[in-house]
Parts: structure tokens; C-alpha cells; sequence
């Protein structure tokens, strides 16, 4: 015979004092920076040596190259001397993997890689870090990405990266924006206040006062700089009216990739397409369309049911 009732349970959290090593209190999401790879040539392979070095995370990528070997050190640098910036979400199970690319006729071969497991990086300080170089061959590599792990096939040297991981989210986790409307939103804020930024700056130089925090941006991303100075110089024209009408035109291609790649920062100031009502309008009613779209789709999805609980206070 089986009874059925129910059960009250009384429960107290208390609160204790831990003190976690600072690795142990990063953000899960952030943009790790790395400034150069360097390596002595007794320390690699000869085949290893002038390869370029392919870093990714699991959102983005970025290439260094071979730069220079002088007083017995070998060294790797970004494009134009500039950092290698990639994007990171759920750092304490990411990973930066490292790898040494050789040109071949069809498909670039990896015959050695790295990998730096990010649950070791302090935030905000930077570090230089010697990671093991391993061997390629068949599956390691993706063996050595997924699981923390040294045991992922044989060693044939080593390599330094120093490097810098910055918390937050910034203009790297673009890519996270396009599934999520959330980070599209956190996405939307910090271009306006990038924007807005600029445009302070400008009124700065308007008034005659120096105001050097615009210079800083330049230097965000290695492959969006010159893109980046094209489009302040299109905003200080924008707001200052200084820019005359045989600027325009001279190189139509230039002008049309410049729009593209900004047409998102001149529509939030209803500049290009948007400043006419009727585009606006068009975008408006998209926007309400895909909202709808998502309201269904959720009210379809299945959701667990979750067991009522009393709490006091």
C-alpha cells in the first residue's frame, strides 16, 4: 500500500568568507589580446621556422606573422606591428589554440599547434605565457582543443605569447549578435556610445580643446583601423559640415565599401539610406515581423515544468 502526502522543509543559507586566487575571478566573457609570440630558434624545428601562426577562439580568428630573429629570438607579430585581438565568451571552458600554418598548393597544412587553456589567464595584467608545441598529426589537434588535457601526442618544443585578456564584452562579440537579441542589443548600445564618443571628440576640436581619447580607438583592431579613421573622418564632415562636394564621387567603389562597412552607425544618425521616412519605415515593420516571429515560436517550444517552492524571508 503506498501513501502520498506532502513535506516542509526549512532551510538556511549562510553566507562564508572565501578568498579564490585571482584566475579563479575573471568575467566569463571578454576580449583576450595577444601582443607577439616569440621563441628561440634552439626551442623549434627548423620546418617550424618563418611559419606564420594562426590564433583562434571560438568565436573569431586572427593571423600573426613571421617578423624578424635577432639576438637569438625569433618573433611573430600582427599585421602593420598591431596587436591580435579575439573575442571570448565561457573563457573557463575556452581555449586559445595556436597554430603553425604552412602554404601548400589546395588546403594550408598545421604541422604543430598550441593550446592555452584560458581558465589560467588573470585578467587585466599582462602576462607572457611559454606554451608547449606539439606535433600534429590526425586527430590531436582536435583532441587538444576539447579536453584539458597534456597528454595530446608528442611534444617538439615551445613558444611564448604575451598577452593581455580584457573583460567585457566589446565590438569582437559581433558575431554572438546575430542568434542572440540580447547581445544584439548590448552590441547596439556600445556602438551608440562608440558614436557618441566620436562625435564629443569632434566638438572638442570644434572648440579648440585637445582631446586625445579618439586616438586610442584607432588601435581596437588590427583590420578595421584604416577603416575605422575613414569613418570618424565621415562623421567629423557629418556633424562639422566641412565636407564639400568634390570630396564625394572620386572613387565610387571606395566610397560604396566605406558605407557598407558603416552603413549600421550612419543609419542610427538617419544618414544614408535612412535618412528618407520611407526606409525607416520598411525597417520598422522587419523588426515587428521578426519580433511576432519570435513570440510564436516560443509560445511553441516545450518548457519544463517547474516544482513550486515556498521561501521566507
Amino acid at each position: 500500500m503506498y501513501s502520498c502526502g506532502r513535506v516542509r522543509i526549512s532551510l538556511v543559507f549562510r553566507s562564508v568568507e572565501l578568498h579564490l586566487p585571482p584566475r579563479s575571478l575573471g568575467w566569463d566573457y571578454g576580449t583576450i589580446e595577444i601582443q607577439k609570440a616569440t621563441s628561440r630558434p634552439e626551442d623549434l624545428p627548423a620546418s617550424l621556422h618563418g611559419l606564420r601562426l594562426k590564433l583562434r577562439t571560438s568565436i573569431n580568428r586572427g593571423k600573426m606573422y613571421f617578423a624578424s630573429e635577432n639576438e637569438g629570438q625569433m618573433h611573430w607579430q600582427g599585421k602593420r606591428d598591431q596587436p591580435v585581438r579575439l573575442a571570448v565568451q565561457q573563457r573557463y571552458r575556452s581555449c586559445l589554440v595556436l597554430e603553425f600554418r604552412k602554404n601548400r598548393l589546395g588546403l594550408d597544412q598545421t604541422p604543430a599547434f598550441a593550446v592555452l587553456w584560458l581558465q589560467n589567464v588573470i585578467d587585466e595584467q599582462e602576462q607572457a605565457i611559454s606554451l608547449p608545441v606539439f606535433r600534429a598529426d590526425g586527430s590531436n589537434l582536435k583532441r587538444a582543443e576539447s579536453n584539458f588535457s597534456c597528454d595530446v601526442g608528442q611534444q617538439i618544443g615551445s613558444i611564448a605569447v604575451t598577452l593581455k585578456l580584457w573583460r567585457g564584452m566589446g565590438r569582437y562579440h559581433r558575431r554572438l549578435a546575430g542568434n542572440n537579441p540580447n547581445v544584439k542589443d548590448v552590441m547596439e548600445i556600445l556602438d551608440t556610445a562608440m558614436d557618441n564618443r566620436e562625435v564629443q571628440s569632434t566638438m572638442a576640436e570644434r572648440g579648440g580643446t585637445d582631446d586625445d581619447s579618439s586616438s586610442s580607438d584607432s588601435s581596437d583592431s588590427e583590420e578595421d583601423s584604416g577603416k575605422a579613421s575613414g569613418f570618424r573622418k565621415e562623421l567629423k564632415a557629418t556633424f562639422s559640415g566641412d565636407k564639400g562636394a568634390e570630396e564625394m564621387g572620386n572613387n565610387p567603389l571606395k566610397d560604396f565599401q566605406e558605407y557598407n562597412d558603416h552603413s549600421e552607425q550612419l543609419h542610427r544618425h538617419h544618414r544614408g539610406l535612412m535618412q528618407w521616412k520611407g526606409a525607416r519605415t520598411a525597417k520598422w515593420m522587419k523588426t515587428r515581423l521578426e519580433d511576432g516571429k519570435d513570440k510564436i515560436a516560443n509560445s511553441l517550444k516545450h518548457h519544463d515544468r517547474n516544482p513550486g517552492i515556498e521561501t521566507e524571508v
